[in-house]
């Protein structure tokens, strides 16, 4: 998935907020999806890193009407399976993203009729959720991952009880208790306690890292065929750096949403080198920008979402379906 425009957010409410957005932007190349910053739908200015701040003081007259909400927003998380994060306040809007279960959202602003919050995840995207898909109050720290594709929340200890949700693969659950029967109990945003077999989790984050990339590709491979979806980030669709960014928070490690700003991750590995790859590198396409990632397997092959999420060989080169690689990052 590439990287999306600001201008596709509300618009500011007056020229002069555009024209002090424009100039933030200027300063130092502040991305709303990095840092975070945006623009409140009402046309105020949200600022959440302490540069942009600083920024926007030395800015000065330009932002006299800016309202900067950092310590203000709330924390809520997610209730359901999985939820779509909207370019809009409506059904019919764009899915840019997706959260699952448990995960920890920021609320900057509420619609008028307070159906629908905007904010961001941990990964500072900002975008819409469905009110009902949100509890108040922040997580319990997670230290469980499902790495199935499927896991099944339970209300009771046994293959036979009734389930609750369906949980995606890179779900993190926080233990309530110990283990009974192989089942590990946890509660759910709403309050109800839940069981999820233990032999879908893993610890997280992942405390071995010498073993990281054969367990990176282990987990990738569980979810072949799983379809593409544009904004998809769960078992039930994937986009190309969705797939990335899931299957790397897997294991600990947090990745920006986008192709683009994952390419500015990790180190660079020499292009002219195919030789000095190595399993579990990340390899970028694009012409003009990058606009597409999957992750190198063993046998010059890529594992990546494209149609469906798929294994496929490439050139000795790296070359993907006649489309040379722009560049190749290594997270280790």
């Amino acid at each position: 998935m590439s990287a999306r425009r600001i201008e596709a957010l509300p618009d500011p409410a007056t020229a002069s907020e555009r024209r002090a957005w424009e100039r933030l932007a200027a300063a130092e190349g502040l991305d709303p999806r990095r840092e975070p910053w945006c623009w409140h739908p009402a046309g105020r200015l949200l600022l959440r890193s302490a540069r942009a701040q600083r920024l926007a003081t030395a800015l000065g007259g330009d932002l006299a009407d800016a309202a900067i909400h950092a310590r203000r927003a709330e924390t809520w998380q997610v209730s359901a399976s999985r939820c779509a994060l909207r370019q809009g306040p409506a059904h019919s809007a764009e899915q840019i993203s997706q959260l699952r279960l448990g995960d920890r959202f920021r609320v900057w602003h509420w619609d008028a009729a307070r159906e629908w919050a905007w904010g961001a995840g941990e990964d500072g995207y900002p975008g819409w959720l469905r009110a009902w898909h949100l509890r108040p109050g922040a997580p319990p720290p997670p230290t469980r991952v499902v790495c199935a594709r499927w896991s099944r929340a339970l209300v009771a200890p046994s293959a036979d009880a009734a389930p609750l949700l369906d949980l995606s693969f890179g779900t993190r659950l926080a233990p309530a208790g110990r283990p009974q029967a192989g089942y590990l109990p946890w509660q759910a945003p709403d309050g109800r306690r839940a069981w999820t077999a233990l032999a879908p989790l893993a610890p997280w984050p992942l405390r071995t890292p010498g073993g990281a990339a054969g367990e990176l590709l282990g987990r990738g491979r569980a979810l072949l065929g799983v379809p593409y979806e544009w904004g998809g980030a769960s078992s039930a669709g994937l986009d190309c750096s969705g797939f990335v960014q899931l299957l790397f928070g897997s294991l600990g490690r947090r990745l920006p949403r986008d192709a683009d700003l994952q390419a500015d991750c990790g180190h660079p590995v020499a292009l002219d080198a195919p030789a000095r790859w190595a399993a579990g590198d990340l390899v970028f396409y694009g012409e003009r920008r990058v606009d597409h990632v999957g992750i190198l397997a063993e046998g010059m092959a890529l594992l990546h979402a494209s149609g469906e999420l798929c294994l496929e060989p490439l050139g000795p080169d790296g070359r993907l379906r006649g489309r040379q690689p722009r560049l190749l990052r290594r997270l280790a």
